[in-house]
């Protein structure tokens, strides 16, 4: 496969990695609360970083893919930063972030 093709197509050396986040809140989280939580991850952890999420959230879980906004790969120190930021939120009762893997696939 030619190089143009695998850019494309996301392939080899223009794979990109992202990460799963799954968080689950403590049972008595409000709406309110919710969208206050999404905001200040935005604002704290997302934008800062160059980063994009898509996913979302219904009662108390959220379940969101995490990569660069740009052409370009994730790696452990993102991982990092949004391990600990979740960690020292309140309001979550637990979360897991996933293993780096294709964003593509």
């Amino acid at each position: 496969m030619k190089k143009r093709q695998r850019k494309k197509l996301y392939l080899k050396e223009f794979m990109e990695l992202g990460f799963n986040i799954i968080v689950e809140f403590k049972s008595d989280i409000t709406r309110e609360m919710f969208n206050e939580f999404i905001d200040a991850f935005v604002s704290e952890v997302i934008d800062p970083n160059g980063l994009t999420f898509d996913g979302g959230g219904k009662e108390n879980k959220f379940d969101i893919f995490v990569l660069l906004e740009k052409r370009g790969s994730l790696d452990k120190t993102h991982q990092e930063k949004v391990e600990t930021w979740l960690s020292s939120r309140k309001d979550i009762e637990s979360f897991e972030v996933g293993e780096l893997e294709d964003a593509w696939t």
